[in-house]
């Protein structure tokens, strides 16, 4: 066999090895699912229709609204036998390419190392969708692949795409691209061999390219706002008032009821535009398939300091899904300040971000014009009320300010003893103004001492008291506290039963012969007014005669002598009509005297032993009786 012929056999031996396991790979091995959220694009050699993905030649791109190429020369390939191959800092836009569409062709052997080219930093964003041309001359027989990554690394799911098994041969090329639910990173394009080694040349052998790298990047947010003005004409309201007319303090005896009169004014106090508001939505919408993180909002009326808006209670950096998103707002005035000027600009600046999309902004406006807003009126009215009884109604005027009054009259119950305080409220109303104003009053009754008539000291229970208590060992003695009195000098006793014969004399009239009645009259109720003024004084009467309490005065006022009497009212308890007189005449025109102090300065009205009184005055010596009689009888009002 000669040497051509040798060589000639060897030549069919290796053909036939090469040609059995091509013909046992001639079919296009089948891709696998895609994973969860993973959408497999393209794997056909028909670039124009990729599985309904869109995408497009790179010679009408500049028209695709969402589909952009990356630059050419932006590849930065090394290649060294057996290492891996990058691309990385690859730059989106201005998508201008080259004058040729070249392909950047990427060689080396598939041994143990996966070789790949990775694609990642789509221009500093993230990336929805993208994909490559993929072309190849293979030795062996291999798969495209292509495997997405989100930004910390962790692949999302890869795609494969046809095989290539042709022999020496530049196959057609192939679209091969991945869509996401979530954002991508990176891209990494791999041949993947699909036949166990080694065969023929020990190592399979693939040189394969990638041209039309192709991505859908993440789109940025925009947004949309609405905007609803609003404020309201207020009036304010003031000068609420109530007085008493008439007196304030009423005093009776028996009457059981007192009735006192007011008056209620009010007015309206100012008018003004108020409670400024605009409020609406910022509608944020996401065009991606995957929520945006890190967004923000701030909202501004253009230029008007005195004016501020709040999403609350929204907190801002949120996450907004895919679709539409709605963020209710509020913009209010500063108490006493209005917008500045008509008509405002109502502006939203929405912010993401970084690395999520080429931009990170976007903004929304809205115009105010306040001259066609229709105003609502707030305390346009203004109730006054007593109690539930409606008093008056103002309506607010912004020519005319509004005012009004009203009479009132209230009946109180006189206290049986002593004084009850009345405070009488009426109210006003709006519907932010609550205003009240009051009024007090008083009703009195007499004051109630314990003090006695002359009925009861010439009676056997008063007498027995003069005849018990009239020479204490530790107080004063009844006779001598008599005659420091001009009206008793003509007492000489120093016996109590003397003494309570003399006291029982004079409460009678039987001890008092030359007397006119008028003056034996008031010596009488002098007499009585002058026992309880001792006897309810432990310091007179002795600590025997305040234990014993005779009048059982010590729970009421006190001593007698330091209670207070009001001497411009005294009650005359006339049987055909009991009236009120004015006493004050008789001592001294003083309005209020205490008793002691009306003894001392009546006794100084009357000459020796009482036979006369106010030199003959009947006019004050029937005041200065009453008096006298009312302490006696506690009909008598104290200060």
């Amino acid at each position: 066999m000669t040497a051509r012929t040798v060589r000639l056999a060897l030549f069919l031996a290796l053909l036939l090895l090469i040609a059995l396991p091509m013909a046992a790979w001639a079919a296009p091995a089948k891709a696998p699912d895609a994973p969860t959220g993973i959408t497999c694009l393209g794997a056909r050699s028909d670039i124009d229709n990729q599985a309904g993905a869109d995408f497009i030649d790179w010679k009408t791109l500049p028209t695709s609204p969402d589909w952009l190429r990356l630059r050419p020369k932006a590849f930065d390939f090394t290649s060294n036998a057996g290492a891996n191959i990058h691309v990385a800092k690859l730059q989106s836009g201005p998508f201008v390419l080259a004058a040729a569409d070249k392909a950047w062709i990427a060689t080396s052997n598939y041994n143990d190392n996966a070789n790949y080219i990775d694609v990642s930093d789509f221009g500093g964003q993230l990336v929805y969708a993208g994909g490559a041309r993929i072309s190849s001359i293979v030795h062996g027989d291999f798969q495209a692949q292509v495997t997405a990554f989100d930004a910390n690394g962790v692949a999302l799911g890869s795609c494969v795409g046809d095989g290539f098994n042709t022999f020496g041969t530049f196959t057609a090329p192939v679209f091969l691209g991945v869509q996401s639910t979530s954002p991508i990173a990176k891209l990494e394009f791999n041949l993947v061999p699909l036949s166990p080694k080694p065969w023929g040349y020990g190592r399979y052998i693939a040189n394969f390219a990638i041209d039309q790298v192709s991505f859908v990047a993440t789109k940025a947010l925009t947004a949309s706002k609405t905007a609803t003005a609003s404020y309201s004409e207020g009036f304010t309201w003031g000068g609420l008032t109530k007085t008493v007319v008439g007196p304030s303090v009423i005093k009776a005896v028996g009457d059981g009821t007192a009735d006192f009169g007011f008056s209620v004014s009010a007015k309206q106090t100012g008018f003004g535009d108020t409670n400024w508001k605009v409020a609406g939505n910022v509608t944020v919408h996401n065009p991606n398939a995957y929520a945006i993180t890190g967004v923000s909002i701030a909202d501004v009326i253009v230029g008007d300091t005195n004016a501020s808006c709040s999403f609350a209670p929204t907190v801002f950096p949120v996450s907004v899904p895919a679709g539409d998103t709605a963020f209710a707002y509020t913009c209010t005035w500063a108490a006493g300040k209005s917008p500045k000027t008509d008509p405002q600009t109502n502006q939203a600046t929405v912010t993401w971000a970084a690395g999520q999309s080429a931009v990170t902004s976007a903004t929304a406006s809205a115009q105010v014009i306040w001259t066609l807003v229709t105003p609502t009126f707030t305390d346009k009215t203004f109730v006054v009320k007593d109690g539930a009884t409606t008093l008056f109604t103002l309506t607010g005027n912004k020519n005319a300010p509004a005012s009004g009054s009203a009479a009132v009259s209230k009946t109180y119950v006189v206290p049986d003893w002593g004084c009850q305080d009345y405070k009488n409220t009426v109210n006003g109303d709006s519907t932010t103004f609550h205003l009240t104003a009051d009024a007090t009053v008083t009703a009195c009754g007499p004051v109630q001492t314990g003090a006695q008539d002359i009925e009861f000291w010439a009676s056997p229970t008063g007498q027995g008291i003069v005849a018990t208590y009239c020479q204490p060992a530790d107080g004063v003695w009844l006779g001598r506290y008599l005659r420091q009195y001009r009206t008793f000098w003509e007492m000489w006793y120093n016996d109590c039963n003397s003494l309570s014969e003399y006291v029982e004399g004079v409460e009678t009239g039987g001890r008092l012969s030359g007397l006119t009645p008028a003056n034996w009259q008031l010596k009488a109720q002098f007499l009585a007014a002058a026992l309880n003024v001792y006897y309810s004084d432990p310091a007179l009467c002795g600590s025997v005669c305040g234990a014993a309490d005779p009048l059982g005065a010590a729970a009421l006022a006190g001593p007698i002598g330091a209670v207070a009497i009001d001497l411009s009212q005294v009650y005359v308890s006339d049987p055909s009509a009991p009236y009120y007189t004015d006493s004050s005449p008789a001592f001294n025109s003083t309005a209020i005297m205490t008793v002691s102090e009306m003894l001392d300065w009546a006794s100084h009205q009357a000459t020796l032993a009482g036979y006369k009184w106010y030199a003959g005055n009947l006019d004050l010596m029937s005041k200065a009786r009453a008096a006298f009689l009312a302490v006696n009888t506690q009909v008598a009002f104290d200060n």
